[in-house]
């Protein structure tokens, strides 16, 4: 799999659910204080564990290496988007709607292929 190969799954194939988690992490942990911090960091170790099975199925030559991946990182997206705009309202961030839309904007700019998954099933 080249550089392109890599850049097309992660950027608009099926992958980007999990560069949409990857940077709400980032976000959460950056834009919440205290207890929502710790809260947003909560599926940080599992999708790390996500990460380093897909990458050993993918090394191993596995044709479905994708699928943990594909299969855990809406549930962690998520689970990080509610714990932001729980966190958010309660801290009453003066630009939390701001954040908050960013957050959507990814997330439903991530969720692409499985739109097209559910209307192709249509």
């Amino acid at each position: 799999m080249n550089i392109g190969n890599w850049l097309s799954f992660f950027v608009i194939g099926w992958g980007t659910t999990f560069t949409a988690y990857v940077i709400l992490q980032v976000m959460t942990l950056v834009n919440l204080k205290r207890y929502y911090a710790y809260a947003a960091a909560v599926p940080l170790p599992f999708m790390a564990w996500v990460a380093f099975a897909t990458v050993e199925a993918f090394l191993q030559g596995s044709n479905m290496w994708p699928i943990l991946m594909i299969l855990a990182s809406p549930c962690a997206v998520l689970f990080l988007l509610v714990v932001a705009a729980i966190g958010l309202n309660v801290q009453g961030h003066a630009r939390r709607g701001q954040i908050v839309a960013s957050m959507l904007a990814i997330a439903v700019a991530a969720s692409g292929p499985y739109v097209y998954m559910f209307i192709a099933a249509g």
